[in-house]
């Protein structure tokens, strides 16, 4: 089913640490946040409403566009690390009450429509350190990750005519997922694969590939339907049924390859955090 390009961004449980929205993408959407802020340069939500989740339900959690946040169910950890923007990998956030794993929360809020993604992640986060008392820590942990890399040959990525905001169009062609993208940084590229393709790619991607500046290209993968991501050594001998996986597409479509590795990756270390909101 083709999603709307207004689609809300939209975090999945966090059984499965993914990260999925529609078929067209904004520069914002993949926008990073700064580790630490000063609190007095947070920006704030207008109307904010959280409390402990009463029921069993699915976990649901959405950035709307409009500056519009609605979490239901959600862990605290979940939580936070969609204010960082780590929502795919949770084991980035570290330490904490061991609550902070089990107890959900709903919670709604608002904010000035032309409100951005990465705007929305840095109010939540102040909401956290107001609200909920969070005091943090960032370290430094080798991780295993992927290590977006040149192939051998040459990239089949083109330098873009002129600096302009990113635009990438996924779409289904005849079985094969396409990413059609203009205007994206090899950076950009390696923290949005986790979210096209999750099934392929269950651990962060680090940008190894040297290469600067936005490029314009287009590559393209069969699907995966079984829910265990494949390993990058094993890409090229996949049982997947008339199978280019997503490593063939990025080799043959655009010259570049996934190889596991380690790398020192930013952890949030919970230092305190409160089981319940107060209002500021």
């Amino acid at each position: 089913m083709t999603k709307s390009a207004f689609a809300p961004i939209l975090l999945l449980s966090a059984c499965c640490a993914a990260f999925a929205q529609g078929n067209g993408f904004r520069g914002s959407d993949f926008a990073g946040v700064k580790l630490v802020i000063p609190l007095d340069q947070l920006p704030e939500f207008g109307v904010t409403d959280a409390e402990p989740s009463k029921t069993d339900g699915p976990t649901q959690a959405h950035f709307y566009p409009g500056g519009r946040v609605d979490f239901m169910n959600v862990p605290m950890k979940l939580v936070i690390a969609a204010a960082w923007g780590f929502e795919n990998d949770d084991s980035r956030i570290a330490g904490g009450p061991g609550w902070v794993n089990t107890e959900k929360f709903n919670i709604v809020a608002k904010a000035k429509p032309d409100s951005q993604i990465a705007d929305l992640r840095l109010m939540l986060r102040s909401m956290l350190i107001k609200q909920f008392g969070l005091k943090f820590h960032v370290e430094e942990q080798m991780r295993p990750v992927y290590a977006l890399e040149k192939g051998k040959g040459a990239v089949k990525v083109t330098q873009s005519a002129k600096q302009q905001p990113l635009d990438c169009k996924r779409s289904n062609e005849s079985g094969v997922m396409t990413l059609e993208c203009h205007n994206m940084t090899m950076s950009e590229l390696a923290s949005a694969l986790q979210r096209f393709a999750p099934a392929y790619v269950d651990q962060p991607v680090v940008d190894l590939t040297g290469l600067e500046g936005q490029y314009d290209f287009k590559f393209g993968w069969m699907p995966r339907r079984q829910p265990d991501a494949a390993r990058a050594g094993d890409a090229l001998s996949t049982s997947d049924p008339g199978g280019l996986t997503l490593f063939e597409g990025l080799y043959k479509g655009l010259g570049l390859k996934l190889n596991s590795t380690k790398h020192a990756l930013p952890v949030i270390a919970i230092d305190e955090i409160n089981r319940t909101a107060v209002d500021k």
